[in-house]
């Protein structure tokens, strides 16, 4: 799927990214670039993942990192949502995805026979463009892409885009002349049961909860949501508890896809189970 005359740039890319990966893993040791060398592959195209094709944009080409090189950016939760289908593997889900970004687990549940309907939520144009594209050429049955921001009000918001786009996120400050449509996901029809959700929206997560509030508290669905330097700017652990109420226990998702309670640790993503529900076995 490789234009012949770009071989070479894509194989230096993928080197970079090799030897980025490499230091990164053993040595803790993160390397500048990445945008750089990506910077030379500034034409559409599809990139094998496994047996799928993923589309590449150049336009949001920050958002690609190991992708290219068909690993995943964030490995831990992937691991972690293979063991949920493993674990009830007689049944079928439904994947609530808020930030689908160029689709990253779009490419591995994206017409997995055990997710039933993959919703996913992504305000920016080009992102939408990527999923679109990706879905289409693997011809994808379970998956609706809603091109706007969940929120937890349905309207306008000014949106801030970054280079990368991968941290664009909504500008509570309004300070932004970008505007992108939100929309509560208790807006949307998810007449689905066994509902995982993933929120990763720079910040926003707290919001989104509370704009799923009347499907949370009938499906309490299993709250995969991220949690680190840069949200923590907007919410507390507290704060969740306060939202999702005590019947939910709230768990690190550790580097090896381990859930554990260290939740003061350095962390990337937290996962809130409900103690009563469904997924209470995976807390056990």
């Amino acid at each position: 799927m490789i234009k012949k005359n770009s071989r070479i740039i894509v194989y230096i890319v993928k080197l970079f990214m090799h030897i980025h990966e490499f230091l990164h893993s053993v040595f803790n040791i993160n390397i500048k670039g990445v945008s750089f060398f990506y910077k030379f592959l500034n034409y559409e195209d599809y990139f094998r993942f496994g047996n799928k094709f993923l589309f590449y944009n150049p336009k949001v080409r920050g958002s690609y990192a190991r992708l290219i090189n068909g690993k995943y950016n964030e490995t831990e939760t992937h691991i972690f949502l293979r063991h949920i289908l493993n674990t009830f593997s007689n049944m079928n889900f439904t994947l609530v995805e808020v930030g689908g970004n160029v689709g990253e687990f779009l490419i591995d549940f994206g017409g997995d026979n055990q997710i039933d309907k993959f919703y996913i939520f992504e305000p920016q144009i080009e992102c939408v463009l990527s999923l679109n594209k990706t879905v289409e050429k693997n011809n994808f049955k379970n998956v609706l892409i809603v091109p706007k921001a969940a929120y937890d009000t349905n309207g306008f918001v000014s949106f801030k885009k970054t280079e990368s786009f991968s941290g664009s996120h909504i500008d509570t400050n309004g300070n932004s002349d970008l505007k992108v449509e939100t929309v509560t996901i208790d807006t949307i029809n998810i007449n689905q049961k066994n509902i995982i959700m993933l929120i990763d929206a720079e910040g926003a997560e707290l919001k989104i909860m509370k704009g799923a509030r009347n499907l949370i508290q009938r499906e309490i669905p299993l709250i995969i949501f991220e949690y680190n330097y840069v949200t923590k700017q907007y919410f507390e652990i507290e704060n969740v508890y306060e939202e999702l109420g005590r019947d939910y226990k709230i768990f690190r998702l550790s580097k090896n896809g381990i859930l554990d309670e260290k939740l003061r640790e350095k962390n990337w993503n937290l996962v809130a189970i409900n103690i009563n529900g469904l997924f209470k076995r995976l807390s056990e």
